[in-house]
């Protein structure tokens, strides 16, 4: 069986795409917070903190625009659902 599938390589702004992905999600792991969020504030009697985004994004999410972008050059493909155990 001979299996084909993609392009026969990768165009260099979706590698670029990726690697800088990779490269923020190395920064923040590095950072020793995964989620790397932004302190706004802190207190230290009764500790509290407060977070810049409170919706911590991930280094793999794309911003709609750049989902919009591959969208139209490479179609919507499947549908991909990701769970984590």
């Amino acid at each position: 069986m001979t299996y084909s599938y993609g392009l026969p390589t990768a165009p260099a702004d979706v590698v670029d795409l990726v690697c800088r992905m990779a490269a923020r999600a190395l920064a923040d792991y590095r950072a020793g917070d995964p989620a790397a969020r932004t302190v706004a504030s802190e207190r230290i009697g009764d500790y509290s903190v407060t977070y810049a985004d409170a919706d911590a994004s991930s280094p793999f999410d794309l911003p709609d625009r750049v989902c919009a972008r591959l969208a139209a050059r490479f179609g919507s493909g499947a549908p991909l659902v990701v769970k984590s155990r």
